[in-house]
């Protein structure tokens, strides 16, 4: 019976080992389902809500040089830059160190540099979020007082 119970478990790994592969995928195509975008290294997604794209899109992140001097972390952009929603997609920044002092979620419009208006510093949990209505870049960065 151990000879039967080896391949199917076997089996069973190689399929989880693919679905871990295939989500770590910093490209995926999203409708108008929702889904969940997410870079490379885990620590910036874009969470989609059902409704907000209107049709099939591929849909990518890449981490990219930090534009401003104050930055914090990593830097990302979503692309394609400038796809638009119709609801709010929620952004969420994990921070790889402990948070130090006050920090916004900046993203890049035709204007410049705006802070999101309703981001939301999780220091407890070291995340930060944010609502977005297009994908553009994003960084963060120190809060000068």
């Amino acid at each position: 019976m151990q000879r039967t119970a080896v391949p199917m478990i076997r089996a069973g790994l190689v399929a989880v080992a693919a679905a871990w592969v295939l989500g770590c995928d910093a490209e995926t195509v999203i409708g108008p389902e929702g889904g969940v975008l997410v870079s490379d290294d885990g620590r910036f997604s874009l969470d989609i809500p059902a409704g907000a794209l209107g049709a099939d899109i591929e849909l990518s992140v890449v981490e990219v040089e930090c534009q401003l001097e104050d930055y914090v972390d990593a830097c990302y952009s979503a692309l394609p830059r400038g796809t638009t929603f119709r609801l709010p997609a929620e952004v969420s920044y994990d921070l790889e160190a402990p948070l130090m002092g006050d920090v916004a979620l900046v993203t890049l419009t035709a204007e410049g540099w705006r802070t999101l208006p309703d981001h939301r510093v999780h220091a407890a949990h070291g995340v930060v979020t944010g609502s977005a209505m297009y994908l553009s870049d994003y960084e963060l960065v120190r809060v000068q007082h």
